[in-house]
């Protein structure tokens, strides 16, 4: 019945519609994480992506299917490789994210540098994702590691924000926030979290009135004499 349709799609130049149905019974017949424990089976998934990733091609707009088709079949050879060298953690099923945030969980850096080459992850995605993955984690000493490796293409403001997502102690909070480079977000940030005499610190050196008013007030009477020093010249000088 399926060769009879894919015949009759053929004639009608439906290469698409052949491709997804090719798609649909590749995958009933070889299911991806039983396949792992099957090598004829396995070979029979990878080469049937292949083909369906060449029936795309027939078309430009189907161009995404087959690229995906491909980057599929690879990502599962990848993984499979995975599998091999760590029998008890399960990697297909998995997207390539959530591959990568098992090899860091895992402590695979090996795995992880091989996963980020294949599948062109750049520098800022896997900085994003390794926050991410270590934030949710609640790994704060791993996460506050990472921030100290070397200059991050992403800022320090996504570590601050991903910690303070997950309820991370605002002793790490405040590692995160001395690192970023603006001082007015460094002054909000140390606000935030109640660290007011930081906060103060931080807004002194940007030289705004309004801000440094603002944080005097929300400390009152307990901020320290930087913040008290730096309002009194500014308001000298616009006097």
């Amino acid at each position: 019945e399926s060769d009879s349709l894919k015949t009759v799609l053929q004639s009608m130049g439906k290469h698409e519609d052949i491709a997804s149905t090719t798609f649909a019974e590749i995958l009933s017949e070889n299911n991806p994480i039983e396949a792992n424990d099957d090598p004829n089976k396995f070979a029979n998934l990878v080469s049937g992506l292949q083909r369906t990733a060449d029936l795309y091609t027939f078309t430009k707009e189907h161009a995404f299917e087959s690229r995906a088709c491909i980057e599929y079949a690879k990502l599962l050879k990848t993984q499979r490789k995975l599998q091999d060298t760590s029998s008890h953690t399960q990697y297909t099923g998995l997207s390539v994210a959530e591959s990568m945030s098992q090899c860091i969980m895992l402590g695979n850096a090996r795995a992880l540098t091989q996963l980020k080459s294949d599948f062109k992850i750049t520098d800022r995605q896997f900085w994003f994702l390794k926050i991410r993955t270590l934030s949710n984690a609640h790994d704060w000493n791993t996460l506050a590691d990472f921030a100290q490796e070397k200059k991050s293409p992403v800022g320090y403001l996504p570590f601050y924000e991903a910690a303070k997502e997950k309820g991370a102690p605002n002793a790490v909070l405040a590692t995160f926030i001395r690192k970023i480079g603006d001082a007015r977000s460094r002054a909000e940030k140390f606000a935030a979290i109640g660290l007011v005499n930081e906060a103060a610190e931080a807004a002194a050196a940007t030289k705004d009135q309004d801000l440094l008013t603002r944080i005097r007030d929300m400390a009152g009477t307990s901020v320290n004499s930087i913040a008290n020093n730096a309002i009194g010249q500014l308001r000298g000088k616009f006097a």
